[in-house]
Order: C-alpha cells, then structure tokens, then sequence
C-alpha cells in the first residue's frame, strides 16, 4: 500500500512505492481543491498498466498516468484508465483534486501482458468427391448416385451480429464478426470470472474510423482493440466518458476486439460498432 504522506505535490518529491509480485498495488490518499498528489513506481512488465479509481468526498480527482520512459500518458476522471508500459520504465501516477471539499481516493493498479498472438484461420470449405461412373463392355456408361457427394458451398462472409461462443479466449480462436452494408456490427457475450476473456476478430470492409459503444447489465467491462501483429490499438472501459473511443481501420486488414472483466461479478455485455468514412484531408 503507497499512502499519501504530504508534501508530494511534484515528481521532485513524489511518493516512491512498488509494485507487488502479483503485478498489483494499491494507492490512498485525501486532497482539497487544487491539491495535488504525485506518486512514482517501476514497472514490472511490459504490456499494460491499468489503473481503477475509487472516491469518496466532495472532491473528485483528476488522474494522470505518465510513462517518463517514453512520454506517453492518459488521463481521467472516473472509472479506469490505462497505459502502454515497458518493463523498467518509471512511471508517474498525478491526483489533482478538482472539487470544493476535502475527498478521498483509492486507486487500485494491476498491470497485464497481452496473450501472445495465435492468428485466426477461418475453416476451409469440405473437398467434393466425384461420382463413380461404370463403362459397361458395350460402352454403356451408368454412374452411381447410392452415395451423393457433399456439397460444396461458396464460403460466407461472417454475421455482423454474432453472440460469442466458447472457447473464445484466444486470437486463436476468436469469434468471427463482420461489418455490414450499413457500416454497423453488434457483438453480445457474458463474463463470468476474472480469468474469462472474450476474444472476436473482423476483415475491415472499407476503410475508416470504427467507434465502439460498450454497455453492461452490472459490473463494468474492459475493451481493447489489436491490429494483426499484437499491438494495441484502443482501450475502452465500459463506465468511462472518453471521446477516444474509436480506431482507425485500413481495408483488408485484420483486427481483434478482446472482452474481459473489470470486477468478479459477472456480467453481460453488448458492443455497437459503427465504420465511419476516413476524414478527408
């Protein structure tokens, strides 16, 4: 547990914790208005640092993560926020207070390595087997229907409205999706334990920029978005007010979107996704 000492309000003086061996550590403190926290830890791993926030008072906080490594940062509100780190990189965590009385915080952090990419491979349509056709002695030529041959139909495109279905935890084996006509895709599932994950993979139609909308029947969801070669593209969480929640798509290329929890209360979920026409230059 890193605690809120006083006299942190700058990285000369930051609040020095580490993170646990699980990955994990929790932070604590209280601010007025424009009052302001610092706090800096090494992180352990190189994949994601996510961080959820909880208050209680009448000031709420402003949360800044920044990697000093690299210079990258996110900032919010409410609810969670998340960042793209390097193990070995020093990390700033920044609590400004915004409210008109004294509040409380509790930020509960967790990084997460992304699974290593095993990349969807559609099924290949069953081969036909001919008909035996018998030549009689006088040139007759009569073929056997006893058994038909299987069909073989012309692939088709995935459903742009798909349910997902087990397993599902991988790229692997991730539930295919398209989107449609109309620009629109709906995705469904449940989770059930923080070890469940939801994996779905989609063609890009067209190119453009695909918005997510992510909504719950209880306990909030994280969503991220992959481009083929495993790196991150979007992180979405269900219960955050973000304008960035879209990525841009190219077509023909391949993409993954990945569900898992936030909390272990299970929880259903829905995802609307729209492709909008690039900006023109």
């Amino acid at each position: 547990m890193i605690l809120d000492h006083g006299h942190n309000d700058r990285p000369a003086t930051a609040e020095v914790g580490a993170m646990g061996a699980d990955g994990s550590a929790d932070i604590m403190g209280s601010n007025l208005r424009h009052d302001v926290d610092v706090y800096k830890f090494t992180a352990t791993e190189t994949g994601i640092l996510g961080v959820s926030i909880s208050e209680r008072g009448a000031n709420p906080n402003l949360v800044t993560i920044k990697d000093l490594n690299s210079s990258a940062s996110a900032v919010a509100t409410s609810g969670q926020v998340s960042l793209n780190v390097q193990s070995g990189d020093t990390i700033m965590i920044q609590v400004q207070g915004t409210g008109r009385g004294r509040g409380f915080y509790h930020l509960q952090l967790n990084e997460t390595t992304p699974s290593p990419i095993t990349a969807y491979s559609p099924s290949t349509p069953t081969s036909t087997t001919p008909p035996t056709v018998t030549t009689g002695s006088n040139g007759s030529q009569s073929t056997d229907l006893s058994s038909p041959p299987a069909s073989n139909p012309a692939p088709t495109s995935p459903a742009s409205s798909v349910a997902e279905t087990e397993p599902n935890d991988s790229f692997g084996t991730a539930n295919p999706f398209s989107i449609d006509d109309s620009n629109h895709a709906h995705l469904s599932g449940s989770l059930t334990s923080m070890s469940d994950v939801d994996d779905f993979v989609v063609t890009a139609p067209r190119p453009g920029r695909v918005s997510f909308s992510v909504n719950v029947d209880s306990s909030p969801v994280k969503l991220e978005v992959f481009d083929s070669s495993g790196n991150l593209r979007l992180t979405l969480y269900s219960n955050q007010a973000t304008t960035s929640n879209w990525v841009s798509m190219q077509r023909g290329m391949t993409y993954y979107v990945r569900i898992t929890p936030v909390s272990a209360v299970p929880t259903s979920y829905t995802v609307d996704i729209t492709l909008r026409p690039p900006p023109h230059p």
